[in-house]
């Protein structure tokens, strides 16, 4: 009785965490915390001549952003936002593991992919962000990453670690929340703004 307790507990914890986490990935990837109101103009103007199928074309070799670029500070910059981006995924890949029934490798990189596939298709029509097939590529592989961390944790040890680890990032991600989500309601005007530009 005591372990389905416990059981109980930590998936109502899990669903906690998995909701915080992906409210904070879309703040992070989407709208990249915020700190980027510049940056989404100039890239709206710059592609906003161009139509879905057009923007779609301009990175859909993943290899192009580093191909087009020389400056070397940019290229490593561009490659710490690709190591950034697997990371960021890990998580999600440690989760759907969790609370997919008889996972295995293919439904997690599905699922990833899907949810990623999302955000670069809303990136795609509202210009907010830049469709980018490197990032369906690394933020799929950060999946995969986290499918092969919790098949790593031995099977009955997972319900304690996951059960700390959500405790953990519950107590460090509710502030940071409820601090993403003031924030992007203070810039709701230059989303919002970005938005009907494409309507």
């Amino acid at each position: 009785m005591s372990k389905l307790k416990n059981v109980e507990t930590f998936k109502f914890l899990s669903k906690i965490v998995l909701i915080l986490y992906l409210l904070l990935l879309i703040w992070v990837v989407v709208f990249k915390c915020n700190t980027q109101i510049k940056y989404l103009y100039s890239n709206y103007y710059k592609y906003a001549d161009l139509n879905i199928i057009e923007r779609g074309l301009v990175f859909i070799n993943p290899l192009k952003p580093y191909l087009v670029t020389t400056r070397k500070e940019i290229l490593l910059e561009m490659l710490r936002d690709e190591i950034l981006n697997v990371f960021a995924f890990i998580p999600l890949g440690l989760y759907i593991s969790y609370f997919i029934k008889n996972d295995n490798f293919v439904k997690v990189a599905i699922n990833t992919f899907i949810f990623s596939l999302l955000i670069e298709f809303f990136q795609l029509f509202s210009l907010i962000g830049m469709f980018s097939t490197m990032d369906l590529i690394t933020n799929t592989l950060g999946g995969i990453l986290g499918y092969l961390i919790y098949k790593l944790i031995y099977k009955e040890s997972r319900l304690i670690i996951l059960n700390v680890l959500s405790i953990v990032v519950i107590i460090i991600a509710i502030p940071l929340t409820i601090y993403a989500i003031i924030n992007t309601i203070n810039n709701i005007d230059v989303y919002l703004d970005l938005i009907l530009k494409r309507i």
